[in-house]
């Protein structure tokens, strides 16, 4: 006389996750998300940075230094997350959320604000936002 058991499997089911398991058919709450931004500007905004003497750009995300350029790096076409070459790129660790709000502050070598926005980080996500001057 056998026995019936269950072989339910628990684990993150949401394909978002960094922890996602394919072989999990029931959700344990251990479901932890990240995404990405990469943040660029075009030669016209280049040259208006230089022409103000601007050398250095450093991108802060809540306060936390995320990322530092050249004010003269520019991109000629909107890059991707594999291609963020000329641009800053920041991955995130949203937690156990799909969609987290930051405020970005761009500052020059100087500490003068030149951008200051609130960005959404998303889930398996790599946004590119293009900073003009």
């Amino acid at each position: 006389m056998g026995f019936l058991t269950s072989c339910e499997t628990e684990g993150c089911t949401d394909v978002d996750s960094i922890h996602y398991d394919d072989k999990a058919d029931s959700d344990d709450g251990s479901c932890e998300y990240e995404g990405s931004q990469v943040f660029w500007y075009g030669e016209t905004t280049a040259q208006a940075l230089v022409n103000q003497n601007v050398t250095l750009l450093k991108f802060y995300l809540n306060g936390k230094l995320s990322g530092s350029t050249a004010a003269d790096v520019y991109r000629t076409t909107i890059p991707s997350c594999s291609d963020n070459l000329g641009a800053v790129k920041v991955t995130m660790d949203l937690g156990g959320v799909k969609t987290q709000s930051y405020t970005l502050t761009v500052e020059t070598q100087d500490g003068v604000k030149v951008w200051d926005a609130t960005v959404n980080f998303n889930a398996n996500t790599c946004t590119s936002t293009e900073l003009t001057y």
